[in-house]
């Protein structure tokens, strides 16, 4: 899936997409609620990769 198909799934701008790959956007748990639902992974999936990556 491209960053634009995951953006319009999502109800997502593409700017905002590219924002939050870049890091310069911090998302909402909302907006990572809207990401995750079409990836088809669970939101705590997303908190889980993130802690693993030493991210959070």
């Amino acid at each position: 899936m491209s960053q634009v198909e995951l953006s319009r799934e999502a109800g997502l701008s593409d700017n905002v997409a590219g924002s939050i790959e870049r890091g310069i956007y911090n998302p909402t748990v909302r907006v990572l609620e809207a990401i995750s639902k079409p990836l088809g992974v669970k939101l705590s999936e997303l908190f889980a990769g993130a802690e693993q990556s030493g991210l959070v």
